[in-house]
């Protein structure tokens, strides 16, 4: 006989009716883990093994917070370096006014050289914000889903213990209601789908912006070589 790994069922909740397998905050069903005292080993291998899942599924969900608050910060660190693109390229044409006001060939075919770079520099910083913009928004997806599934996981161990106590002939067995936590587990699946779902669409919105980054970068600096007033910072 294995020793138990649980506390002894309190007198209170023997007497007590279904309303014992008290909702939490979030309208959840829960079995007290006092009434497992008497569940056979097998079942209470079978809710060891439903709490290891969700051990796994909180883990999942720390690291995807974590790489939440990466994408934010790398967010956050291009939009300067897109500031920074954008400044240079005011000055450079500042720089290209000053050039054309000496009428020096020479010096104005530089200046509108330092124009083109500073505008596709700020292209290419542009197009960098908007892959980090998806990823971040794909990384929020990502936490989301991590919760949904801890969701999951959390249900499908209550429902492990509602059908192991529900085996037992004690009131606390008699007043479970097993449909309601196989109800809960199917409602927090169908939360995981939509998640799901919610991760596809973002992954293809990275790979949109990655494939426009792509696009910026490889176009050729003459391709920024033109004075239209559209195309200024801040236009």
């Amino acid at each position: 006989m294995k020793p138990q790994r649980f506390a002894a069922l309190p007198a209170v909740c023997l007497v007590m009716t279904a309303s014992c397998s008290v909702l939490d905050p979030d309208h959840a069903n829960r079995v007290d883990d006092s009434w497992l005292s008497q569940v056979s080993d097998s079942d209470r291998d079978e809710i060891d093994d439903a709490r290891k899942e969700m051990f796994r599924a909180q883990d999942e969900l720390a690291a995807a917070e974590a790489e939440s608050q990466s994408a934010e910060q790398r967010l956050t660190a291009a939009k300067h370096e897109l500031a920074a693109a954008r400044e240079q390229e005011k000055a450079a044409r500042a720089q290209l006014d000053a050039a054309e006001a000496t009428g020096d060939e020479d010096v104005i075919e530089k200046a509108h050289e330092e124009l083109a770079s500073a505008r596709k520099n700020t292209a290419v910083a542009d197009a960098n914000v908007r892959v980090l913009e998806r990823e971040e928004d794909l990384a929020e997806a990502k936490e989301d889903l991590a919760e949904q599934k801890v969701g999951l996981a959390d249900a499908r161990v209550e429902l492990q213990k509602a059908e192991a106590v529900s085996k037992l002939n004690t009131p606390a067995g008699r007043s479970i209601e097993v449909a309601e936590f196989e109800r809960d587990v199917r409602e927090q699946e169908e939360d995981v789908r939509v998640a799901e779902v919610r991760v596809e669409g973002a992954e293809r919105e990275v790979k949109a912006a990655k494939d426009a980054y792509d696009d910026a970068e490889k176009r050729d600096v003459s391709d920024f070589d033109e004075d239209d007033e559209d195309d200024r910072p801040g236009r």
